[in-house]
């Protein structure tokens, strides 16, 4: 079992999703958990007709991509961004549920695999079809016409290797087409990272070796929220050179120890400030607690970005770790 390898960039948001596999043989649907990645649920169905209409039903929560974008005329051509609403989907458990990926047999009583293909209203969703040897030319051209997005012949050695491939590469995949415009606007207000090759890899890395299953966009500081299966929350800081150095600015105007304005100015910390700074240290006031706001980073590559992780960050999100996390999901469905 493997966790979804790195790719050339990031989506604003990823979670663990369900693939749905459709197959009158009982045997191949024996044991799939075994072989999916370790943050993938699926379901299964004898029925296609059962299938599609379970595939085709609208959820009961609308997609984040689409609650992100608030109508804000009465004419509804114009829209407003809400970024804040990508940090809140850690409380919507039935994320956990949206299928990114159906594996349907193409020899099927009542309807094939192609009409079922063709048959699914959300075009983001993967579409693999499952052949016998006879069948590869069918889907070779089913594949060539836009289709099905993969097929794999059961009778190949590399068929299970396939299945696990390609649940990773769809699940992807899904996510990129569910974001599409998100990302857009994102790039016109200069969230340039989630693009940053070596930010995706690194990414990545930290999830597989962490063990976190699923991250989310934040805008102040800029990062991302990364969450395990148990829903502990982290946070990892990404800054630019430009962030970091509005970041030395911050504290030499607002009278930071010389220890913290060094660190900065090195390049070997990167800062977590809070707002309203003017109201500490004022009339005996609390200091501000320079010390616990800087972070030790690192440095990647060319681009020079500087990324921090925070252990145990304050998460401004009421939500309930046993329920709506991952593990809690799957103990719960």
């Amino acid at each position: 079992m493997s966790f979804p390898q790195p790719t050339n960039l990031l989506t604003p948001y990823f979670h663990p999703t369900t693939a749905c596999f459709v197959d009158d043989n009982e045997s191949f649907l024996t044991g799939l958990d075994m072989v999916l990645p370790r943050y993938m649920r699926s379901i299964a169905f004898f029925d296609p007709s059962q299938a599609l209409e379970f595939v085709n039903r609208p959820p009961a929560t609308p997609a984040l991509a689409d609650r992100a974008f608030q109508v804000t005329n009465r004419k509804g051509t114009d829209f407003a961004f809400d970024l804040d609403v990508i940090e809140q989907e850690i409380r919507q458990v039935q994320r956990f549920s949206r299928i990114s990926v159906v594996f349907v047999d193409y020899s099927m009583p009542t309807i094939d695999g192609l009409e079922f293909c063709e048959s699914i209203t959300d075009r983001s969703i993967g579409r693999v079809l499952l052949t016998g040897v006879a069948d590869e030319k069918t889907a070779v051209a089913a594949f060539n016409a836009g289709i099905i997005d993969r097929f794999i012949s059961k009778s190949h050695p590399r068929a299970t290797q396939d299945l696990t491939e390609f649940s990773v590469s769809m699940q992807h995949e899904y996510f990129k087409a569910q974001c599409l415009q998100m990302k857009r606007t994102l790039a016109l207000s200069g969230v340039s990272f989630l693009d940053d090759p070596e930010i995706a890899e690194f990414v990545h890395r930290l999830m597989e070796e962490r063990g976190f299953c699923e991250y989310y966009l934040l805008d102040e500081p800029p990062g991302l929220m990364l969450v395990t299966p148990q829903g502990s929350v982290a946070q990892l800081l990404i800054l630019s050179a430009e962030e970091c150095a509005a970041q030395l600015a911050f504290a030499r105007q607002h009278g930071a120890p010389w220890m913290a304005r060094r660190r900065l100015e090195r390049g070997t910390h990167v800062g977590y400030f809070l707002e309203g700074v003017e109201s500490y240290d004022i009339s005996g006031g609390e200091p501000y607690p320079w010390a616990q706001l800087i972070h030790r980073a690192q440095t990647l590559g060319a681009s020079n970005w500087r990324v921090a992780l925070i252990e145990q960050p304050a998460v401004p999100i009421d939500y309930s770790e046993a329920e709506t996390s991952y593990n809690g999901f799957v103990a719960g469905s």
